[in-house]
């Protein structure tokens, strides 16, 4: 297993933030040296069961591809001449011509074939996942030769909290070990396309996550616009060697080289004509709404995994633990501590994700009583000053779910000693599953602040584990570190 000191996403945060840093974007200019001025975007072949994705997708490639400088020979007149001269409706039997007849036909120096490779929105009501795979490549129907290729996976993802996010985890490490040269070759040229996952994003709950997914899928089914956010991602990645959302999002999703520009014309999109090939565009990263999205993702991990707690003894004020995590790619060290409890019942509590070069990502959360509800937050990134961070209701942290004493005696199934970092202990353990959406176990001790020396989630009964927190360290005394109080 690889270590790192935290998770990828945290990584791509912290150097941004900590840098106080812009990214730098490619912009599109006329390239008077290419011979290739005149294009046709052919049919998809369609590697999906849906009949309707290839022409959604075709278009919003054609969309993108208008900012490179190309004239683009209408998609509608296309499809025309190629039924009406050669019989050809689907993609799949473009390999009936060659590249200089299609050139011929249409009448373009240029054809772009492509293939959808994926294309869908799966349901589950925990873990709802929408895919989108695409290649292409440009060739030059003079010569036939291919110029340019490129290809990508783009997935995103909406959870119903922590079991929906580490559900995910198994399907996104399986996914990114293609690379899509187990494909099949897009008319004799293999083309690669790796998957790249967007950030992942948490619903209130399983049925918030079901309803949100389902609605979304009529909605945009019915506006002729399904996995927007995805096939827009896609094609900018493919076409332009990038996707930047803005805000937190940063630095943008690379891959790939961008597609030579076309000699001729002005571009349909608002994209700028002067400078040289590559030009910097600096576009500010916001750090709040980064320092937000972190804070949550935290507060998750600390407080709620699967969406509920099921420590065996309360934290008293001062106490703290430390756990290392481990996923199957990953492996950080995580810290909750309870710092303080006010007169009224207020509570002031930390948690951390602890690199080991000694540059924490720390955040400190000002609770209602019980720890109901977040009040204030005050984070930390590296070796820079505390923030402020604003909060506004409901946002950034959801109370765990209580269970039942009933449900918790169902669950136990043995006492049995467990052996962690921070020592050996005799526990609870106890196994809870989500209707086929994966099990999870608790090893539970009184001996520990919070009760939990080692919890772990497997997507099925006999299966490696995706997730797991073993109790590394414990103590009190623990205090601000932020000036929070």
């Amino acid at each position: 297993m690889t270590k790192r000191p935290c998770t990828i996403a945290f990584m791509a945060l912290f150097v941004c933030l900590s840098l106080s840093a812009c990214v730098t974007l490619p912009q599109v200019t006329v390239n008077a040296t290419n011979p290739i001025r005149t294009v046709a975007v052919l049919p998809l072949v369609n590697n999906t069961p849906d009949v309707d994705a290839p022409a959604y997708v075709r278009g919003e490639f054609t969309k993108e591809l208008a900012k490179h400088y190309y004239v683009i020979k209408p998609l509608g007149e296309v499809d025309q001449i190629l039924k009406d001269q050669m019989g050809v409706t689907l993609g799949v039997q473009l390999d009936m011509a060659t590249p200089k007849k299609l050139g011929e036909v249409l009448g373009v120096d240029g054809v772009f074939y492509g293939s959808l490779d994926e294309f869908g929105h799966k349901i589950t009501g925990v873990y709802n996942v929408k895919r989108v795979r695409l290649r292409t490549k440009l060739v030059n129907c003079k010569t036939g030769e291919t110029v340019w290729k490129n290809g990508v996976g783009v997935k995103s993802v909406l959870t119903s909290g922590m079991l929906g996010s580490l559900s995910s985890l198994g399907a996104s490490f399986q996914e990114k070990k293609e690379t899509g040269e187990e494909l099949k070759p897009l008319f004799g040229d293999t083309v690669p396309a790796p998957w790249h996952e967007l950030q992942s994003e948490e619903s209130g709950g399983m049925g918030a996550a079901l309803a949100a997914s389902l609605a979304e899928k009529v909605i945009s089914k019915a506006l002729k616009a399904p996995l927007k956010t995805e096939t827009e991602a896609a094609v900018r990645i493919i076409l332009n060697g990038y996707y930047h959302a803005g805000g937190w999002l940063s630095p943008p999703v690379t891959y790939g080289a961008m597609v030579p520009s076309g000699p001729v014309g002005e571009p349909a999109g608002p994209v700028p004509v002067s400078g040289p090939t590559v030009v910097p565009v600096a576009i500010p990263v916001v750090p709040t709404v980064a320092f937000e999205h972190m804070a949550g993702v935290m507060f998750t991990y600390a407080f709620h995994p699967g969406g509920y707690w099921l420590g065996a003894k309360a934290y008293r004020p001062g106490e703290w633990t430390r756990w290392t995590v481990t996923s199957r790619d990953d492996q950080h060290q995580m810290e909750k501590a309870y710092l303080k409890k006010e007169a009224d019942g207020k509570e002031w509590w930390r948690v951390a994700f602890v690199e080991e070069e000694g540059k924490p990502v720390i955040f400190e959360g000002y609770f209602a009583s019980g720890q109901s509800e977040l009040l204030r937050l005050r984070g930390k990134i590296g070796g820079g000053e505390p923030s402020e961070i604003p909060v506004t209701k409901g946002a950034l942290y959801h109370k765990p779910a209580e269970l039942t004493a009933e449900s918790w005696k169902a669950a136990f199934v043995r006492k049995e000693s467990v052996a962690v970092p921070a020592g050996t202990f005799q526990c609870d353990y106890l196994v809870y599953s989500a209707m086929g959406a994966g099990v999870s176990e608790w090893w539970l001790s009184k001996d520990v602040p919070g009760g939990v020396v080692k919890y772990l989630f497997r997507e099925a009964k006999e299966a490696k584990p995706v997730y797991e927190i073993s109790l590394a360290k414990y103590g009190a005394n623990a205090a601000t570190t932020l000036g929070s109080y």
